[in-house]
Order: structure tokens, then C-alpha cells, then sequence
């Protein structure tokens, strides 16, 4: 099974995140770096993948962005069941 390990003190902007979920996830070039491609693209994603979510306790700087995306990710995994999502 691949992991992938979200910790949400790793990213400091959205193009961050979406920078490294396009990698770990190996999605293609044309990958438009947004939710909606987001969510096009985990939907079909070869697995089993495992997302592992990490949240930032101590928030000091808040980030609404990683929330959403981590929405769109189990979204996506009620869809297709070779993506898990767990927090």
C-alpha cells in the first residue's frame, strides 16, 4: 500500500500542498493545481493509497486551504475505494 503522509505544518500555501499531493500522488503534468482537479484526479487514483492527514494543534497560523483539500480528498475516497483518507 502507498502512503501518503499530509502534515499540515509542512505547507506553508496552497501551491505548496498542491506541489506535493501532484507528486505523491504522481498525478499527471496537466494536474491544474486546484481543488476541482484535485478531485478529478484522486478520484481516479490507482491504489490502494493510504492519506494519512496530520493537523497543526497549535494553529498559529490558520489554514483554510488544507482543510478543503483535505475534505476534497475523502470526498474523492467515498468514490473510489483505493484511497483512504484517516485522520
Amino acid at each position: 500500500m502507498h502512503r501518503i503522509i499530509l502534515d499540515e505544518r509542512a505547507f506553508g500555501t496552497a501551491g505548496e500542498l498542491h506541489a506535493f499531493l501532484q507528486g505523491a500522488f504522481r498525478f499527471p503534468s496537466y494536474y491544474g493545481c486546484n481543488l476541482d482537479a484535485l478531485s478529478d484526479c484522486a478520484e481516479d487514483v490507482d491504489g490502494p493509497v493510504r492519506v494519512i492527514v496530520r493537523r497543526d494543534k497549535e494553529k498559529a497560523v490558520e489554514k483554510p486551504w488544507f482543510g478543503k483539500a483535505v475534505r476534497v480528498l475523502k470526498r474523492a475516497s467515498q468514490h473510489n475505494p483505493a484511497l483512504e483518507v484517516v485522520e
